[in-house]
């Protein structure tokens, strides 16, 4: 689609500024990813989860059936949160 280099570039300029944040991160953290993603590769958000074991205390890691991606703090609630990410 004529869209899909515009979801590339801003998928990067997302891990460009994530990556400049990861230090900060101390909080327990639930990353959500799919392979299908069309604008974060899935291999560059495993880099993202590398470095972040690498500092939070809690990583919970999911690989999404359907497309998308999300990072948010780790809740109770995660399996409403995932089945909402899902649609």
């Amino acid at each position: 689609p004529w869209m899909y280099p515009l979801l590339v570039r801003r998928g990067y300029e997302v891990l460009g500024h994530l990556r400049q944040r990861l230090p900060l991160v101390k909080a327990p953290v639930m990353l959500a990813h799919s392979p299908y993603d069309l604008s974060i590769p899935f291999e560059e958000m495993e880099k993202v989860r590398t470095a972040l074991e690498s500092n939070v205390p809690y990583l919970e890691w999911h690989v999404l059936e359907r497309c998308g991606h999300q990072i948010f703090p780790k809740s109770a609630e995660r399996h409403r949160v995932l089945g909402l990410i899902e649609g």
